[in-house]
């Protein structure tokens, strides 16, 4: 039971990459995003431009964010690192 909870909260059908990353954040998903947010470390969020399955993520600081993708019925929500 555990692992189905796991499964639920971090679907595999949601991933991106790379991470850490530089200019840009692309986004695999097996179902359709209704929409991305970006979060910083102190819970604000900053506006990007999707475009496709790709976040510009050039302007950013090099600091640490948090990737929110909607879909019809979940939210996934990991980690990346903005580097230089």
């Amino acid at each position: 039971m555990a692992v189905s909870a796991i499964q639920s909260i971090t679907p595999a059908n949601i991933s991106f990459y790379p991470n850490p990353a530089s200019y840009h954040i692309t986004i695999q998903s097996a179902v359709i995003i209704d929409r991305v947010e970006i979060l910083d470390m102190s819970g604000n969020q900053i506006s990007i431009q999707l475009q496709g399955m790709q976040i510009d993520i050039s302007r950013l600081k090099a600091d640490i964010y948090i990737l929110k993708v909607y879909t019809a019925d979940t939210v996934f929500v990991g980690k990346f690192i903005k580097s230089k």
